[in-house]
């Protein structure tokens, strides 16, 4: 039962959680997606099957037909395999798609078959005559619920216990057992159960409960097939392979279903409970249920909660509002194993007409949404709720199951069934994913503790959950697109060709529009919030009235403390360039404008960690606006250094280098936030709001100082040699020795070239080849050449090494099938990587004289 207020003391406040929309609706989402992505792999292993032959062979014909010129552009080439064959791949996303839409079909049929099949195993009925007034009382309590349209009332057989609802969208049904029907004239018994059921129908779960308690029907099919026809082949490791993810995929989504649906019933059993004046009705009928205690193990599989677990959230409706763990990770685990076979399916989709990034970006608004809708609208509701209660919910178990869920999601994604192990080449790719995500729930998180302050001067509901899906949202959308990036350029060039990334980063409008969005966010709630506030009627649904209690600084103070940041960036900048000679070459003025971004990103991510540390709830969300704003005054200082130095810096690079700050900025506050989180949580006391702002301040130029000056000085040491001779005596044998040891292990993978079936050779050819191979790419795509005749001789390296990297891609293929025409297909890459290469001594010899 509630608490008792004390005499002299206001009763106690009862939140109102039904005020935000159930995160529940999110999650069902989130089930969805993962039903249709089972469908997208279902539709693309039937295309390997059905089509795979002549796809393949189309994607030789191309890459034979479309060879690069000896005196062309790369680009030429890849553009007109991609033209070639785009056929073939719109071919083969209409089977992915077409996947997804039998999937989709199925759950629909589903939907509408299942309410017919109700109806006649469980024998339902209309209420006889006699018992016409019960079918008035419920009218009545249909009308009371808001519901516009009265669900049909039908009653149960002799032996039927409990009172359920079931229908397809827009004609729902609610089944009373016979012996509730005849105690109509009992509104102790009576009201609270119809009102539970007909909460179900107001929240609009009826029809997703039961599809998600029929999803097997649809997964199931789409799961097996596969299995069984790869085990009549006898290809016995890819039935391993792809059974292991299926059967994980298959657990997650039954943790999900019961998640849901036992979440469903504390959404009903509280909204019953408000149109019921209180919880104590609805607890009558709870006392009623006979308890079945479960043992530990299988609790997280049941589909309705105890007694006991019910009791405890209508007495204390603050603790449905907690974000767990399991719910952080199922989220973001069926989110990222869906992120592959969406790239799958917009790749093939675009083939021809869209670059590959329209494939990374659909991934991040798929996803991100998703979480969105989910994780991240749960925990501004926790945040919400916990001042009106004044018992704070901690982010962490939610922020450690994003990081858990992503990390497992993509590597075992069906997506990436055919891959070797989980399909990440680098060990470290897994604790940079687990960082992200954390972080950015956690930068969520805080974002929310912030517009927290700002709800006592919101006159409704809609004004706080609103921003919460649409900053959460963002913010996971852009991270999501970051680690896609992150995952291509890591396995296409290791570490070094994801250092230049983060510099260049292109196409980085959507992490630019996140930053945006969490700094207008955060700016506003600032500025609304009021210290002395009272809780809006909106949030409390009994007791009262209830102060609001608000600590985050004010919008004047938090940026400042970025500005303030920012410009000791700047007095790091100018203490190196003094420090350190002129840049005389292009090269050293590039490698100088962009260690001015990694300045920057120091100084953003050390003042944003402080404020993590010394403000664990708000300071990952305050840090969302300290971070990038320190680190755009920063750059804004470094710009100001070049045009002093007589650098041409037009609009367009200004621009640029102000919106790479901001995104590096913003990255290095989500990564830093869990390490700054975690630490702060051990702090004992929290300093003042100014106090912790000026010391996020001291610490970010201090840290960003000793990283800003040995960087800059490092970066600009005096040359000693001209650019031909550098070139020649450095960068050229540099290249030839990294080459050479490239070339003497594909000599002993490839072998004599002869047509055969040899899988080990193709895996060798893979994983120990073409690595060390990217590298030496992404050392020779890194130079920046310092005159013409340069950058003429250095084309002619590129392209022996990309035709190397293709020849060696396609001997794997060919040696994976015993393909004649990929063996033939290898050797015009190699010819023409001979003819590069020859081409580049030549005008190396040019160069000397």
């Amino acid at each position: 039962m509630d608490a008792v207020a004390a005499p002299g003391r206001p009763p106690p406040v009862r939140p109102d959680v039904l005020a935000f929309p159930a995160p529940t609706t999110g999650r069902f989402l989130v089930l969805l997606v993962a039903l249709l992505a089972a469908g997208l792999f279902v539709g693309d292993w039937l295309h390997s099957e059905v089509a795979g032959v002549g796809w393949w062979e189309t994607y030789q014909a191309c890459a034979v037909s479309q060879q690069v010129p000896a005196d062309g552009p790369v680009a030429t080439g890849t553009a007109g395999v991609d033209v070639c064959r785009a056929g073939s791949e719109h071919t083969r996303a209409s089977f992915v798609l077409g996947g997804a839409a039998a999937v989709g079909l199925g759950g629909v049929g589903v939907l509408h078959l299942a309410p017919v099949l109700i109806r006649r195993r469980r024998r339902l009925v209309p209420p006889v005559p006699g018992l016409r007034p019960a079918g008035q009382r419920f009218a009545e309590l249909s009308a009371a619920a808001g519901l516009a349209r009265c669900p049909t009332l039908l009653l149960g057989p002799a032996r039927q216990r409990d009172a359920f609802s079931f229908g397809a969208p827009g004609r729902y049904a609610v089944v009373l057992p016979i012996g509730l029907a005849l105690k109509w004239r009992d509104p102790r018994l009576f009201d609270p159960v119809v009102r539970h059921e007909l909460a179900h129908v107001v929240h609009r779960d009826v029809a997703f409960a039961w599809l998600a308690r029929s999803i097997w029907y649809v997964l199931a099919p789409a799961l097996v097939l596969p299995v069984l026809a790869e085990a009549a082949s006898g290809d016995l490791p890819q039935v391993l392979d792809y059974l292991w993810r299926a059967l994980l995929l298959a657990g997650t989504v039954q943790l999900v279903v019961a998640a849901l649906l036992r979440s469903r019933e504390h959404d009903a059993d509280l909204r019953a409970a408000r149109l019921s004046g209180g919880p104590e009705p609805v607890l009558g009928v709870v006392a009623l249920v006979r308890a079945v205690e479960l043992p530990w193990y299988r609790r997280p599989l049941a589909l309705h909660p105890g007694p006991a677990e019910r009791r405890a959230v209508l007495e204390h409706p603050e603790l449905v509002a907690r974000v767990s763990f399991l719910d952080g990770f199922t989220a973001a685990f069926l989110s990222g194993l869906t992120g592959p076979l969406v790239v799958t399916l917009v790749v093939s989709g675009a083939a021809g007409r869209a670059s590959n990034a329209l494939a990374q970006l659909g991934v991040a608004l798929v996803v991100g949404p998703l979480l969105g809708a989910s994780v991240g609208l749960a925990l501004w509701r926790a945040s919400v709720v916990a001042r009106t209660t004044g018992r704070p919910a901690s982010p962490w178990p939610a922020a450690l199951g994003v990081a858990a869920g992503l990390v497992c999601g993509y590597p075992t994604s069906l997506g990436t069934a055919a891959t070797v192990g989980f399909g990440v080449e680098d060990p470290l790719w897994f604790p940079v994913v687990a960082a992200a995500g954390a972080g950015a729930t956690l930068l969520v998180a805080g974002a929310g503790e912030v517009w927290a302050d700002a709800v006592a001067a919101l006159r409704g509901p809609r004004r706080a959950w609103v921003p919460a899906v649409v900053v959460s949202g963002t913010v996971f959308a852009a991270v999501v697109w970051a680690l896609v990036q992150f995952d291509l350029v890591l396995g296409g060039g290791g570490w070094p060709l994801v250092g230049l990334w983060l510099l260049a980063m292109p196409d980085r409008w959507l992490p630019v529009a996140a930053v945006l969005v969490v700094v207008g966010a955060v700016v506003v709630a600032l500025v609304v919030s009021r210290r002395d506030g009272w809780a809006p009627a909106w949030i409390v649904e009994r007791g009262g009235p209830a102060p609001w209690p608000a600590a985050a600084p004010r919008a004047v103070v938090v940026g400042g403390a970025g500005v303030l940041a920012g410009l000791g960036g700047g007095a790091v900048a100018v203490v190196a360039d003094l420090l350190v000679a002129p840049a005389v070459t292009d090269a050293q003025t590039l490698h100088r404008f962009f260690t001015s971004f990694v300045l920057a990103a120091a100084v953003g991510a050390a003042g944003s960690a402080a404020l993590g540390v010394l403000r664990p709830a708000d300071g990952p969300g305050l840090g969302g606006l300290v971070g990038p704003l320190a680190a755009t005054t920063t750059t804004t200082c470094s710009l100001a250094l070049f045009l002093g130095h007589g650098s041409e810096l037009d609009a367009g690079i200004v621009a640029d280098a102000l919106c790479a700050a901001l995104v590096m900025g913003f990255f290095a506050t989500a990564l830093t936030a869990p390490v700054a989180a975690a630490v702060g949580g051990l702090r004992r006391r929290s300093p003042g709001p100014r106090g912790g702002v000026l010391a996020a301040v001291a610490v970010g130029t201090a840290v960003a100082a000793g990283l800003g000056v040995g960087t800059v000085a490092a970066a600009t040491a005096p040359p000693t040699l001209s650019p031909v001779q550098e070139y020649v005596t450095v960068v050229v044998p540099d290249l030839l020795g990294r080459y050479e040891q490239v070339e003497d292990r594909a000599r002993d993978a490839v072998g004599d070239g002869a047509v055969v079936r040899d899988p080990a050779r193709a895996d060798r050819i893979r994983y120990e080849v073409l690595p060390p191979l990217r590298e030496v790419l992404v050392v020779a795509e890194a130079h920046r050449p310092a005159t013409a005749e340069i950058r003429a001789a250095h084309d002619r390296v590129l392209r022996a090494l990309r035709a190397k990297q293709v020849s060696l891609e396609v001997y794997a293929v060919g040696y994976t099938a015993a393909d004649p025409g990929a063996f033939a297909a290898a050797e015009g890459h190699r010819a023409e990587e001979l003819r590069a290469f020859q081409q580049w001594a030549t005008a190396i010899a040019a160069l000397e004289e």
